[in-house]
Parts: C-alpha cells; sequence; structure tokens
C-alpha cells in the first residue's frame, strides 16, 4: 500500500557560509512557499523511496522525517505511558511508514 497528501506551507531556513541553497540568502532567515508531501507506505519500500527523492529534490539537505506506524493492538490503555511505550520498542511492531518531505 502507498498513499500520498500533500500541504501547502511556509518553510524557514537559515543556511550558513558553506551552503549553496537551491533557493534564499546565506546567513538570512528565509521565508519561502513550500508544499509537504506525506507518504504513507511498507516499510520494505522505504530505502527506495528516500533514495529516488534525494535523486530528485532540489534542496542541499532536504527535510525527510520517518515516522513508524505501530499496530493499534499493542496499545494497552490501563497501562502508564512508559510501560506502553516499553512493550511497543520491544515488540517493535511497527506496519507501515509516513515519510515527510518538503518542497517548494
Amino acid at each position: 500500500t502507498c498513499c500520498t497528501c500533500t500541504t501547502n506551507c511556509i518553510g524557514t531556513f537559515k543556511p550558513n557560509d558553506k551552503a549553496n541553497p537551491y533557493i534564499g540568502d546565506n546567513n538570512k532567515i528565509n521565508y519561502v512557499n513550500e508544499a509537504k508531501l506525506e507518504i504513507i507506505c511498507n516499510i520494505s519500500d522505504v530505502k527506495e523511496i528516500i533514495e529516488k527523492i534525494r535523486k530528485v529534490h532540489p534542496y542541499e539537505e532536504p527535510v525527510i522525517n520517518i515516522i513508524p506506524l505501530f499496530d493499534k493492538e499493542i496499545f494497552v490503555f490501563d497501562e502508564s505511558i512508559e510501560e506502553c511505550l516499553k512493550n511497543i520498542f520491544k515488540d517493535k511492531i511497527i506496519n507501515g511508514i509516513v515519510i515527510i518531505i518538503y518542497f517548494n
């Protein structure tokens, strides 16, 4: 399964002296209209998707957030949050991944 969602947003960044920004000025906070693309995919596809994003994305360092999706059955609501988190990471039960990237 793979699905996407796109949200318009305003991105901010401040490239240093060594950066060669695709857009904006070095050593200055820049504000740009961007779109946030969220991709929900299978774990087995993550590496290939990130490689393709980096190949075509114009930014030197695109923002890529990877968020694991857990099975809802592992959440036991009568446990403390700490115990619940221990169980999640102990079993590593993950259904898929959300990859979030920004572009303009």
